[in-house]
């Protein structure tokens, strides 16, 4: 979306979330995620989970990454309200089976039009499911730690040069990782690398 209209370089640069962004995750933070979602009537859940997906557990104890949410339509449990299990911050880990199925502790975030809804990446949460008429808009952005990236570029290396070494080289250069396949065109990421990410760090048979 970054581009795309004035707005959303406006929107990443708000001094207040700046602020608590920059506490949560200190100076030379980067911008890792614009994204907008749309959710009509009766749509499914978005699971339990952490958005420090792309890491073991137990987590650092300082903060890898945060979220927020710009609410633009009114954020209540029947519109479709993203759902947060208080203190799993503390935990510094990834939901387990038997509350990701339960969702014990879970409560909707009760908001007006207009607010921004911020948590770090340690935190517990989905959403529910929209049980009113329209649509539940929101702009997601996503801001991580500066050390998070390799140092040297090698995008200039194409496929005919990968095509002569090893798939262990590929894989050092992240080629088949879902990181940087969403586009301006493309508006998503690539859903097969996703699932590769995901096999990467928590085994084939996710966590």
């Amino acid at each position: 979306l970054l581009g795309r209209d004035p707005v959303f370089a406006k929107a990443v640069t708000v001094p207040r979330l700046l602020a608590l962004a920059e506490f949560l995750l200190g100076r030379g933070m980067l911008l890792s995620q614009l994204l907008g979602t749309i959710r009509g009537p009766g749509g499914g859940n978005l699971g339990l989970h952490a958005d420090n997906s792309w890491f073991p557990e137990p987590f650092p104890a300082w903060e890898i990454m945060c979220t927020a949410c710009w609410v633009t339509d009114e954020f209540t449990e029947e519109h479709g309200a993203t759902m947060i299990i208080p203190g799993t911050h503390k935990q510094k880990r990834h939901p387990p089976k038997d509350v990701r199925k339960s969702l014990e502790g879970a409560q909707a975030i009760v908001a007006p039009k207009g607010s921004i809804c911020l948590w770090d990446g340690s935190v517990w949460h989905g959403n529910y499911a929209r049980k009113t008429p329209g649509e539940r808009v929101v702009l997601h952005t996503t801001y991580t730690r500066l050390g998070m990236q390799p140092i040297d570029d090698y995008s200039h290396l194409g496929d005919a040069w990968l095509e002569q070494n090893s798939s262990e080289l590929r894989g050092l250069l992240g080629r088949d990782l879902f990181f940087h396949s969403t586009t301006e065109t493309s508006g998503q990421t690539d859903q097969e690398k996703l699932r590769h990410t995901y096999r990467m760090v928590h085994g084939p048979q996710g966590y």
